[in-house]
């Protein structure tokens, strides 16, 4: 049997734990939140813009020295491979999704890997990062010409022209890296777990205090 003062305190590290773990979970959380947006999400090097890796339109460029750099869109990829003269370019056909490799060496278009026909591979300009999208065959790209109104009557461009289009364009982006921006949620969520986590030594104490400032009266 506990005695009035142990069930005092007995209840108030109860209170203590309980607010240790709600920080504890929500500390959790923030951290979690945070770390799967930084494995998922990318900003394009050359523009800026944030892009889902797994995205059909998002473009992997691995550089000579093995870097990883994400590309929002075919041109912006050509971009950053020109900028880093060697590089390999890890694409999708938007249509179907099948893989397609653009090799750059000395800033220069050297080989694709395709699983079709190379000839046919092209790249829809259409004017904004958003809508240029790289496309394997002339089924692909009429499918988008169809399937989409704003692609309904965009050009097409071969894999030669878009680099050609991505040089002229180097001369006036600023490629690097680009920190992807984190949601105040997280932050707000990440706070309050650490602000719980530092409250409960605190109210341990004062609790403490107080059923000792009791006892003595």
């Amino acid at each position: 049997m506990f005695h009035g003062g142990g069930k005092n305190e007995l209840k108030s590290l109860s209170v203590v734990i309980v607010v240790a773990v709600i920080g504890l979970i929500f500390l959790a959380g923030g951290v979690g939140a945070t770390l799967n947006r930084t494995m998922t999400t990318a900003a394009c090097e050359a523009c800026g813009m944030e892009v889902e890796k797994t995205d059909v339109s998002s473009l992997l460029v691995v550089s000579s020295d093995g870097g990883e750099h994400w590309a929002c869109c075919p041109i912006c990829a050509d971009v950053i491979g020109l900028y880093y003269v060697d590089a390999e370019i890890q694409g999708q056909c938007f249509a179907c999704g099948q893989d397609i490799d653009i090799h750059l060496e000395d800033s220069q278009l050297s080989y694709v890997e395709f699983s079709g026909n190379k000839e046919f591979i092209k790249v829809l300009l259409g004017g904004m990062c958003m809508k240029n999208k790289l496309v394997c065959s002339g089924a692909c790209a009429q499918s988008v010409h169809q399937s989409y109104e704003w692609a309904a009557d965009i050009p097409e461009k071969t894999l030669q022209e878009a680099l050609m289009i991505g040089n002229t364009k180097l001369e006036t982006m600023t490629v690097g890296y680009r920190p992807i921006s984190i949601p105040a949620l997280s932050y707000v969520v990440m706070g309050t777990g650490v602000a719980l986590l530092a409250a409960a030594p605190v109210a341990w104490k004062l609790m403490n205090k107080g059923q000792k400032t009791q006892a003595a009266n």
